[in-house]
């Protein structure tokens, strides 16, 4: 049996916290009438620290991508701290070869694409606030939530013989693209009861992402653009139970919203520069909620474990008035059709060892998982990716850590064959993720 003791200082200080925390209930029902957040995936990967363990980090949460994350995380801070981060993707799929023998002329088809990103995708800034007696945490935050500044390539190959002769039909294509949908991220987090912690996370969507698609086919080559642009907002929220110094269990929410996606749409016949088409919408869009639960144990001094489940509830998502589609697609729309779309689960695993070093830190991770995703296959099932991740991190002195990351993200699935669809060719994917991140701090962090 234990006791619990509870000081009276304790009651009013709760008092307190309940207080404000019914009065930010009250102004948040103000806003959400103009809820509007957009996204298009969700597996974001922030921080090299998360990557490295695999992204087993609802129950860590102790950087400042804690403000997406778990903003629980920022209560521990004890002083004034700078997040940097830049990250790297070099991501390729390629169908395998398509073959069609029994037609008069055999043919066979091959795709592959190609695609690099690289961009600074997280700033943060954090410091503790004293106000009532009670110590507040407050991050404001820079990230990039739908990056278009991607830099790709592909080419499908339509392969015909013909009396003994071969012949080749070959589709290209460039991407070039620039800035993307951003994030305003205003992060509170504090101490709301003995062991337990409470942060939130209002995200203002802002900023258009840019992306031209360069074609070039038999017929003519021609250019697409697309310029999008969110405006809202919604809620993330975070909780950390920290049962003991050995023993975290942490749970992340972020809410249901409704909102609008205002995209425009340019045409350009490049043999015909001088009638370019363009048209816009405003569609209609519904993004579920995100639910995530995470352990993280320390049962050595120099060892420590990570596990995180999480669901996204997908089949909740719907996007109206997309252009010239009159009825509800399911969102997000992939290849400019509906397609079925299931709630997906998440399974990370993490690792960390840490080697104290005279005045610094030595860490060493590494990390396991298997992510749905998105979209579906063929066959009408979510498609997993699945993989390993590596990491290195020094803590060099109590105002800097640096830490580096590494993913590889592999899967295979069927999709809709090109030549006859009605059956299904096997697509291959793989991408590999390079994480820095950079901590200034300006006081001690406990965990």
């Amino acid at each position: 049996m234990v006791d619990i003791v509870v000081e009276r200082k304790d009651i009013h200080k709760s008092m307190k916290v309940v207080l404000i925390l019914f009065l930010l209930v009250i102004l948040a029902g103000f806003q959400w009438g103009k809820v509007k957040p957009l996204y298009t995936y969700y597996n974001l990967t922030y921080g090299a620290r998360s990557l490295s363990m695999g992204n087993a980090f609802t129950a860590l949460a102790n950087d400042l991508t804690a403000v997406y994350r778990n903003p629980a995380g920022i209560a521990e801070l004890d002083g004034p701290q700078l997040f940097v981060n830049y990250r790297r993707d070099k991501l390729r799929y390629d169908y395998q070869p398509e073959n069609e023998p029994g037609s008069l002329y055999p043919q066979e088809y091959t795709y592959e694409f190609t695609s690099n990103l690289k961009n600074f995708d997280f700033l943060s800034i954090a410091a503790p606030v004293y106000f009532w007696d009670i110590k507040w945490n407050f991050a404001l935050s820079y990230y990039r939530y739908i990056p278009y500044r991607f830099e790709a390539q592909a080419l499908g190959r339509l392969t015909t013989t013909r009396n003994g002769e071969t012949e080749f039909e070959d589709t290209r294509l460039t991407m070039q693209g620039s800035s993307g949908i951003d994030v305003l991220g205003f992060t509170s987090a504090f101490y709301l009861a003995k062991y337990l912690y409470f942060g939130a996370t209002l995200q203002w969507f802002f900023n258009s992402g840019e992306i031209t698609y360069n074609w070039s086919t038999r017929d003519a080559p021609y250019s697409q653009t697309y310029t999008e642009k969110i405006q809202g907002r919604n809620l993330v929220l975070g909780l950390l139970f920290k049962l003991s110094k050995d023993f975290i269990v942490g749970l992340n929410y972020h809410t249901k919203v409704s909102g609008t996606l205002d995209s425009q749409y340019l045409y350009e016949d490049i043999t015909q520069p001088e009638e370019p088409t363009s048209v816009s919408t405003l569609a209609d869009v519904i993004i579920p909620a995100q639910l995530s639960a995470g352990i993280a144990v320390r049962p050595y001094r120099y060892l420590l474990l990570t596990f995180d489940y999480s669901v996204i509830y997908w089949d909740d998502a719907t996007l109206s008035n997309y252009y010239w589609w009159e009825e509800d697609l399911q969102f997000p729309v992939r290849n400019d059709f509906s397609f079925s779309q299931k709630d997906n689960v998440n399974y990370r695993l993490g690792i960390e060892l840490n080697f104290p070093i005279k005045t610094s830190t030595l860490f060493l991770r590494g990390g396991w998982f298997s992510d749905g995703q998105l979209f579906v296959d063929a066959a009408d099932r979510p498609i997993k990716i699945k993989g390993f991740s590596l990491g290195i991190g020094v803590d060099i002195s109590s105002m800097f850590q640096l830490d580096i990351g590494y993913m590889k993200q592999n899967a295979t699935w069927n999709e809709t064959a090109y030549i006859n669809n009605q059956n299904t060719v096997g697509t291959d994917y793989s991408n590999k993720i390079f994480s820095i991140s950079f901590t200034f701090g300006f006081g001690k962090k406990k965990i």
